[in-house]
């Protein structure tokens, strides 16, 4: 398999991670990302169980994600179509619970816990019960386990401030742009992935290309050199989609813009004198 810059900040990495797209083309890029890094944690040697937590998709996709039985077993599904905003809390419990009890039993390797998705959440109990859950399964895991808590996010449900709020708990953010330009045959999508590191709060951006899998609607990386892609957040050139001010938050500017046509987001931590070479964390290792 071909490993990705994307793949390393929100998987190898760990932290809580926030995957955004919407519908294109007929394609929901949102989830055509979200499922690759599904995929990949099935072969990463790092986890030793994955539990996906599903709100709004249809169980028989993941069939068809994950056919070979024997990796079938190394995952737990718990489905709650339907979920009504009264049983959150205690769904949250349980999810909860099942991450503890598996950390215990794995305690010798990792645990990926991805989420589909925190929109239905967001829709159906509120924003403040979507952070909520965001921070309570955040939470459940030592982070010493170097866990990766995945949440897909249909950004085209929400408005800029709703995303902007969203963002301020997550650890990575990973936008998909799908591309329709004359390339779009070849390279259908660029997956912007900006990774803050929960030591020392600085930033980094990784911008790469991927092609879609379309059998699966599912991402795959096009090439292993898309390193001359990589941005920091410091020398990145303003574009037409640069972000917009939502309003002060915690004592500073918050930058962000729908997500559908972000290009740039800047965390208050941001430090301006970053040198991504200073902090191992933020390097991506590609």
């Amino acid at each position: 398999k071909m490993s990705s810059g994307f793949e390393q900040a929100i998987i190898l990495k760990g932290g809580s991670s926030g995957i955004f797209g919407n519908w294109s083309q007929g394609v929901h890029w949102g989830y055509a990302a979200t499922d690759y890094l599904l995929i990949q944690s099935f072969f990463n040697l790092k986890f030793n169980r994955i539990l996906c937590v599903n709100f709004d998709r249809n169980p028989a996709i993941f069939s068809e994600l994950i056919e070979n039985p024997a990796l079938q077993e190394k995952i737990g599904f718990l489905h709650y179509l339907g979920m009504s905003s009264a049983q959150l809390d205690h769904i949250t419990s349980y999810i909860t619970l099942q991450i503890r009890n598996s950390v215990a039993t794995h305690d010798c390797g990792g645990i990926a816990v991805i989420v589909y998705s925190l929109s239905e959440v967001i829709l159906t109990a509120g924003l403040k019960s979507g952070l909520d859950f965001i921070d309570l399964l955040s939470n459940a895991i030592p982070k010493e386990n170097h866990t990766s808590i995945i949440f897909q996010i249909n950004s085209s449900l929400h408005s800029p401030a709703v995303i902007a709020r969203i963002q301020q708990h997550l650890d990575n953010i990973a936008i998909v742009l799908p591309n329709s330009g004359l390339l779009a045959a070849s390279v259908a999508a660029e997956v912007q992935t900006i990774r803050r590191s929960p030591g020392s709060g600085r930033v980094s951006e990784h911008l790469e290309m991927f092609a879609l899998d379309a059998g699966l609607s599912v991402l795959r990386p096009i090439t292993h050199t898309s390193l001359a892609n990589h941005r920091s957040v410091t020398d990145a050139a303003p574009s037409k989609q640069e972000a917009e001010v939502v309003g002060g938050v915690s004592g500073g500017e918050q930058k962000t813009l729908p997500v559908h046509n972000a290009r740039l987001i800047c965390f208050d931590s941001t430090d301006p004198e970053f040198d991504e070479d200073s902090d191992p964390d933020a390097d991506l290792d590609l």
